[in-house]
């Protein structure tokens, strides 16, 4: 009895509209919800947003700085396992980033960031410690059109 009526359903195509309704609400929800990737900022537009939302200004650098405050809880501070017990900490951490740059004219943005901070382990005193990042980068505008940039970085954590 059962499986007559699974035919007869198989049969009318209701199980065929059905899917084809689903996929198509599944179509229509990846297809218009904003997808997050890597945001690009053109050249003209990250000068201007350095120009106009820069902190402080010395001379023609253009100084960023912000601070940071992270607290959290790790269950896994070394990243064990195996047979190796876990060792699990609260954390907490205040940085200091600067950023610091300097446009020539309208085609070359030169910058440079420097990131103190320090981390503080509850209960794990050994892994308390100053930590710093510090980088440069350049960007360069070609001919109005091609954008050439490359960027250095060290940290240390």
């Amino acid at each position: 009895m059962i499986f007559r009526r699974h035919r007869r359903i198989l049969k009318s195509g209701v199980l065929a509209r059905t899917s084809g309704l689903v996929l198509t609400a599944v179509a229509l929800v990846l297809f218009t919800t904003k997808a997050n990737g890597q945001a690009y900022q053109t050249f003209r537009a990250q000068l201007d947003s350095i120009r106009t939302r820069a902190t402080w200004s010395l001379g023609p650098f253009k100084i960023w700085p912000s601070l940071g405050l992270n607290a959290g809880y790790d269950d896994n501070i070394y990243g064990t396992y195996g047979d190796r017990p876990p060792v699990a900490d609260y954390t907490a951490s205040l940085s200091i980033p600067i950023n610091v740059f300097l446009p020539f004219r309208d085609w070359l943005l030169l910058s440079f960031s420097d990131s103190p901070q320090y981390d503080y382990f509850f209960d794990l005193e050994k892994e308390r410690a100053f930590n710093n990042s510090y980088g440069a980068g350049i960007r360069m505008l070609l001919l109005n059109r091609f954008v050439v940039s490359g960027s250095y970085g060290v940290g240390r954590s």
